[in-house]
């Protein structure tokens, strides 16, 4: 019997950081997508101001990166599933010394569509 796995994920590329990205997948149905800006790219004078949202943005915050992280969560059978193996792989397409020079990395071509246009 096919087992149905499920996963979700919001991720940043280097060659656009200012963009959140979002990939969903359902068995055999992926779909990715831009899904607006991280809070680190807007001015802060642009934020909302409650303690709701000073709570979540101290809890992502990571200084010199802001909000913008990799976050992943698989669904599906855990014994079917190599988590040591998975974590290796994904680690592998992070981008290691970025904070060196970030601007070297806005022009690595890579294989998603334009989701937005960049501010001007």
């Amino acid at each position: 019997m096919a087992r149905s796995y499920s996963c979700n994920f919001f991720f940043w590329l280097s060659s656009r950081p200012d963009f959140v990205g979002e990939v969903s997948q359902a068995g055999a149905f992926v779909r990715h997508q831009g899904i607006g800006r991280w809070w680190a790219a807007i001015p802060t004078n642009q934020w909302p101001d409650d303690t709701e949202f000073q709570k979540v943005m101290k809890q992502y915050w990571i200084k010199n990166y802001g909000d913008r992280r990799q976050e992943i969560v698989f669904i599906g059978l855990k014994d079917e599933m190599d988590k040591d193996r998975i974590i290796i792989i994904l680690d592998e397409c992070l981008v290691k010394n970025y904070l060196a020079s970030p601007d070297i990395f806005e022009d690595l071509e890579d294989p998603f569509p334009e989701w937005f246009k960049k501010a001007s």
